[in-house]
């Protein structure tokens, strides 16, 4: 090889170092923008709440009656209630706190005959009858755009009046007959649930079952077993 060729190698040997040294590899890692797109600042969620519960004012007022089984000691009697209830406030998409209003009453009787040999006959026959009123709030929630499910609790006062009059007869002898009347007032606190199914928008339909226990006077805890129709004007 020529000394001329020999320094036509080394010349184009040491031009193509810097080149070699100085390229970048293929996936090198690049330094993120310091700031995320503008599009992705907008979509970020701004953590407020999904909803706030709000007062429902101007919404009239339902009216509706119940009928059904009143259960007290063993003894099963006839319940009729009326209810007045408006809207308060919207608490979530589907649930709503109501006020509630119920006059009700309940009535039962005894016709007893008892025989308990050697001609004796004894007979007790009577009545009782509650009578109460009850503010309640209640919550609803919606299942479908038809089916609301219902839970309510209220504190108020209850009147009970009893009368019973026994009779007892034996041979030869005379005739027994006593009566006792006693009435009084007291607290009750009720609670009950049930399902309501709205016919269309005035006229609801209602199954309930609910318990009130009794305080002061007037003592004892009423289960009770109610169906009914509401009407919104």
């Amino acid at each position: 090889m020529t000394p001329a060729i020999q320094a036509l190698m080394a010349t184009a040997l040491l031009a193509a170092a810097p080149a070699a040294t100085t390229k970048q590899p293929a996936l090198a890692p690049t330094r993120a923008p310091a700031t995320a797109p503008a599009a992705a600042r907008s979509a970020a969620p701004a953590g407020g709440p999904a909803f706030l519960p709000t007062r429902l004012d101007g919404e009239p007022w339902r009216l509706g009656g119940l009928t059904g089984l009143a259960f007290l000691e063993g003894q099963t009697g006839f319940a009729l209630r009326g209810d007045a209830e408006r809207p308060l406030a919207q608490l979530g998409p589907r649930t709503r706190a109501l006020g509630l209003v119920s006059l009700g009453t309940a009535l039962w009787s005894t016709d007893e005959r008892v025989e308990p040999g050697f001609g004796i006959v004894s007979e007790t026959k009577g009545w009782s009858a509650l009578f109460s009123v009850i503010p309640a709030v209640r919550l609803t929630h919606q299942l479908d755009p038809r089916t609301t499910l219902y839970g309510d609790s209220g504190l108020g006062l209850a009147y009970a009046a009893a009368d019973i009059e026994s009779t007892v007869r034996a041979p030869g002898l005379p005739e027994v007959r006593t009566s006792a009347g006693a009435s009084g007032l007291g607290a009750v606190l009720r609670f009950a649930g049930g399902l309501s199914y709205d016919i269309d928008a005035r006229l609801r339909l209602s199954a309930e079952a609910g318990l009130a226990f009794h305080y002061g006077e007037v003592r004892g805890t009423v289960t009770s077993l109610l169906v009914g129709a509401a009407w919104r004007p």
